[in-house]
């Protein structure tokens, strides 16, 4: 069965009461194994699945979009996404991200202007490098408190493979689940859309700078040493989903989005195409 779902529970059906707020944007996950075809229905996606109803999704209610390459999608439905400021995550069939679909000018901002003047400085490579390496060692140094306080120092040999393996060699273990860096980087993509910022900045150096993969493989890493905190930190409140999901969801509960998914048939009424 196709798998098309939201990333927040708790969605409002018909019958919820209106607020005066707008309600929440939230992530739409198009990655089951069924083939789907997304298509511009007005002001809303129409995903199709082959021999059931299609299922309608305002496109004020969609804060990102993740797809597998088993979704066809119409032109129309992507200039709509693009339109509305809503960036596209593509997925292999393993899980793992292979490209993002966004707007081409998104809102100025400070930060965005003071990353592109970093890049036109000569010493921006060694800077780059610096920060990454700077923010490895602050996720492995948080890792060395939380193992003085319960483990004695029989976590010494770890810390010391962690800070040459990891900090200085920005080696990592691969994830069971490949399709953790998917969700991992669609938070990011979301978050930096948001902001105004581009996911990949390229200014006068020879290589660019991937500023989303930069922040993803961070999150990864502190879903490596800390996992544990963070479900703890998710107070328990963990949905019936896949084995390879709760710590993902801790992460993101962190980051005030919620990565589990409940089906979309059960929050928007079924329409005929």
């Amino acid at each position: 069965m196709a798998q098309i779902s939201m990333a927040i529970p708790g969605y409002p059906t018909a019958t919820t009461q209106r607020s005066a707020r707008p309600p929440p944007r939230k992530a739409v996950y198009l990655n089951g194994a069924e083939r789907l075809r997304v298509r511009a229905s007005g002001e809303a996606l129409a995903i199709v699945r082959p021999g059931a109803d299609v299922a309608r999704l305002p496109i004020a209610r969609i804060s990102r979009v993740t797809a597998s390459r088993r979704v066809d999608w119409d032109a129309e439905a992507l200039i709509l996404c693009l339109e509305n400021g809503i960036p596209i995550i593509f997925l292999d069939t393993q899980g793992k991200p292979v490209g993002i679909c966004q707007p081409c000018h998104l809102r100025a901002d400070s930060l965005s202007t003071l990353i592109e003047s970093a890049m036109e400085q000569a010493a921006w490579p060694q800077r780059h490098e610096n920060w990454l390496r700077h923010r490895r060692s602050i996720i492995v140094a948080e890792w060395r408190k939380r193992q003085e306080r319960k483990c004695g120092l029989t976590w010494l040999g770890e810390w010391h493979g962690y800070q040459r393996n990891y900090v200085h060699r920005n080696e990592l273990p691969e994830s069971s689940t490949p399709e953790v860096l998917g969700w991992l980087l669609g938070l990011v993509v979301e978050s930096l859309h948001a902001h105004g910022l581009n996911n990949r900045y390229c200014g006068c150096q020879p290589a660019p700078f991937d500023l989303a993969m930069a922040l993803t493989e961070l999150l990864r890493a502190e879903l490596f040493f800390h996992g544990e905190r963070m479900l703890n930190a998710a107070d328990g409140d963990l949905q019936t989903q896949p084995a390879s999901q709760p710590c993902v969801t801790a992460l993101m509960k962190k980051g005030s989005r919620h990565p589990h998914a409940t089906p979309v048939a059960a929050h928007w009424p079924a329409s005929q195409p």
